[in-house]
């Protein structure tokens, strides 16, 4: 597809709008998106539909997926534990310690590495990813993929009631399940039937506050997603609409964009996607620049780690993108997920070894923030959009610093490009 060959200057403003403008029509029409839903297929297919006169190729492609798998390790830890405290005022420290092993577990696979030990458990469902494919003038020689996702999560009640003790809810819950499991064989190992009193009345406490909530983490409903992650699903045609026609066409960067479903459902989608294209993704260089979460301009940060910090990005990538962003005058720094703080689809392309970031805009601060993601407030008027600008202006940066590291590209030094706005 030929596009025009024009100034590499673009109205960052004017995509901003329009990427809120097009999350606003998407909600507007299909409403709360869980996987599996019907709303979130419409959702998929009205990205789709807009990507199409932009890109040279574009798909929506269907995968299967058992959405209720990913939180469903709640209730199964809940009930683990729940058994096990059983056995232990029973003075049976055995039975007692292998249940309590089996919800340590089942949370350490489900939850903590992101697997799918629970999801034959759980009904199947087809979720939709939708791909659009922007080809250089020139041959293809590199690969930049912007993401984001369309699905939204369900409703976290216990970020509605009480957020600023939702971290210490989550710790709680985490310290129940492995301190029992550690004190349930000590007893084991030092051949005692019984565990002390003292211990079963902990075991008892530490249940009623803090696991007997997770039966009630979240409810039925989904959240509208404006924030988590719906604006950066948008900005992917904002990012065609830029590359198409506002700018000179790059070089020798293929541009791929992704957007993802059933991410609040364990990354389901980003990793249907790796294993559908692995061989693609490792033929040339590959580079992923993920969107998640895009809500204060003054927020923005890059993660160096994933996947509950156990899986490591591309620090290097990120460090690059703060670099961009000083230089068009927007704060921002490189950050680590941390243990119990979930994952995004970055972690998955890491995995294969695509050289990986992820940009968020929130507060990581919790206590102290008036967060509205996974909450019903997550909605369009709570974006800044200035935090949709910094997002496009980066993203666009990258794209131009990155074709223009060929030798001999004629964009390394044409004009202001969207590092220089």
């Amino acid at each position: 597809m030929d596009r025009p060959l024009s100034s590499c200057l673009v109205d960052l403003k004017s995509l901003a709008r329009d990427a809120l403008d097009l999350t606003q029509e998407i909600i507007d029409c299909c409403g709360p998106r869980l996987t599996g839903s019907d709303a979130c297929r419409r959702a998929a297919t009205m990205l789709g539909e807009r990507l199409h006169p932009l890109c040279d190729h574009v798909a929506v492609e269907p995968f299967d997926v058992r959405p209720g798998a990913f939180l469903g390790f709640m209730r199964v830890t809940g009930t683990c534990y729940l058994a096990g405290t059983a056995f232990a005022l029973a003075s049976m420290a055995l039975p007692a310690a292998l249940f309590f092993s089996a919800g340590a577990f089942v949370t350490i696979v489900q939850f903590l590495l992101y697997r799918e030990l629970l999801d034959p458990l759980f009904p199947r469902r087809v979720g939709y990813n939708v791909v659009g494919i922007l080809e250089p003038a020139g041959e293809a020689i590199r690969q930049l993929i912007f993401a984001g996702h369309h699905d939204s999560a369900y409703v976290f009640n216990l970020l509605c009631s009480l957020p600023r003790l939702y971290r210490l809810r989550l710790v709680g819950a985490f310290v129940a399940v492995f301190s029992m499991l550690v004190v349930a064989w000590l007893s084991v190992a030092l051949a005692r039937r019984e565990m002390r009193p003292a211990v079963v009345v902990f075991d008892c406490a530490m249940g009623v506050l803090f696991l007997a909530p997770m039966w009630f983490f979240h409810g039925d409903e989904g959240t509208p997603g404006a924030g988590d992650n719906l604006i950066a699903s948008s900005m992917l045609v904002s990012i065609a609409r830029a590359l198409f026609g506002g700018e000179a066409p790059l070089r020798g960067t293929r541009i791929i964009l992704f957007s993802s479903d059933a991410e609040e459902s364990g990354l389901r989608g980003a990793r249907a996607f790796v294993r559908r294209h692995e061989s693609e993704l490792r033929r040339l260089p590959t580079t992923l620049f993920n969107a998640d979460s895009i809500y204060r301009s003054d927020c923005i940060q890059f993660l160096c780690s994933d996947l509950n910090g156990l899986v490591r990005l591309d620090r290097t990538l990120a460090e690059r993108c703060v670099e961009i962003a000083r230089k068009l005058g927007i704060p921002s720094r490189t950050f680590g997920m941390y243990p119990g703080a979930g994952a995004t689809d970055a972690a998955e392309f890491a995995r294969i070894g695509v050289n990986s970031t992820t940009l968020l805009a929130l507060p990581t601060d919790i206590e102290s923030a008036n967060l509205v993601y996974h909450t019903p407030d997550d909605v369009v008027a709570n974006i800044e959009p200035a935090a949709v600008e910094a997002c496009l202006a980066i993203a666009l940066g990258l794209a131009r610093e990155m074709d223009g590291d060929a030798p001999g590209n004629p964009l390394a030094a044409r004009g202001r490009c969207a590092a220089d706005l």
